[in-house]
């Protein structure tokens, strides 16, 4: 087997219990070269623990964790100069410059080579080049979240593990730490990724595990996780003419009370006259469906009604929709209630 074919993370069967919080529950993982995998789940969910657990800042109850091909029980002198880590408390130190805190870690990680130029390359590619004399307490919370990105790739880590890296940023720095994850990725860096912010998960992940209650729920392309899931219960429609509210209340049988989930009975609708947006011209609408609810049968009564359709087009899933659909299939789980009522 080729050095490439080998995981970077290979993970089987990881538990670990902390009294009676099963943290992790049997969760297998695995990360490959140039690959950029997304972790997220609820508050509790064992995010967190999987983490410090591949830090080899707490240990597994029971199952494996190799990094590289090495057991973090007994490699960590191995593992850790090939890691580069942004947590989302980052510890810099407050009195060092930006070019300091740069050529610190650099010799701290050892580089071979001219550390001045790497040095210089790193706050090029941060865009930090111009606070490079700096000190690191006067920053703002995006130049500091640029310089600790900086610190974790000084080295160049054949995995980065990020914690939260998108939380309270400006729209500016957010968008160099896309471009620069994307540039890392092509590059064959592999990027653990935990976030809460879907969005950019959606669009920055080649692959997505959804965690809930210490197990592993969904797992696969972003593209994947989103085919079949409604898409937010929604549908966008055009007019050929304007029309009213009331108009479109009567055609969907909300002003009567009656429900439009009529063929699903046994299926909510979540508002009545909220479940519709329409623009302040009247010729375009935003229908939210209750879940499970076809949206052809939208198409339906309002054709029926005498309005005039010019386009009528579901809204397309996001990986928020396949998150929130994921994790209330998991909640509906027999089996993971009665592992919950055992933890207990």
């Amino acid at each position: 087997m080729n050095r490439g074919d080998v995981p970077l993370v290979d993970a089987r069967a990881m538990s670990r219990r902390f009294g009676e919080l099963q943290a992790l529950d049997h969760v297998d993982l695995c990360i490959r070269r140039g690959e950029m995998v997304g972790y997220v789940g609820p508050n509790g969910s064992g995010k967190t623990t999987t983490l410090r657990a591949m830090l080899g800042l707490v240990s597994l109850d029971s199952g494996e964790l190799r990094l590289f091909g090495r057991d973090v029980r007994t490699g960590m002198a191995e593992i850790g100069p090939r890691l580069g880590v942004v947590f989302d408390q980052h510890a810099l130190h407050a009195e060092l410059t930006v070019r300091e805190t740069l050529e610190l870690y650099a010799r701290l990680y050892e580089i071979k080579g001219d550390r001045r130029r790497r040095t210089d390359e790193v706050l090029a590619l941060m865009g930090l080049g111009e606070r490079a004399d700096s000190r690191a307490k006067t920053l703002s919370k995006g130049l500091r979240q640029r310089l600790a990105f900086g610190r974790a790739i000084i080295h160049a880590p054949d995995l980065l593990v990020l914690d939260e890296p998108f939380d309270g940023i400006d729209t500016e720095t957010l968008r160099h730490l896309r471009e620069l994850l994307r540039r890392l990725v092509a590059e064959g860096t592999s990027v653990f990724l935990t976030s809460h912010d879907l969005h950019e998960v959606d669009q920055l992940a080649s692959r997505v595990i959804i965690l809930d209650r210490g197990r592993v729920v969904a797992e696969g392309t972003p593209a994947e996780l989103k085919r079949g899931v409604a898409a937010g219960g929604g549908v966008f429609v055009v007019f050929q003419q304007a029309v009213t509210l009331a108009e479109l209340h009567d055609a969907l049988g909300i002003r009567a009370g009656e429900d439009l989930a009529a063929e699903r009975p046994h299926v909510p609708l979540s508002t009545s006259r909220d479940a519709i947006e329409l623009s302040p011209g009247g010729l375009q609408a935003t229908i939210r469906l209750p879940q499970g609810l076809p949206a052809d049968k939208i198409a339906l009564r309002l054709l029926a009604a005498g309005l005039r359709v010019r386009q009528f087009q579901p809204i397309e899933s996001t990986l928020e929709d396949a998150y929130f659909a994921r994790l209330h299939e998991s909640m509906s789980d027999p089996t993971a209630e009665a592992s919950t009522e055992e933890v207990q």
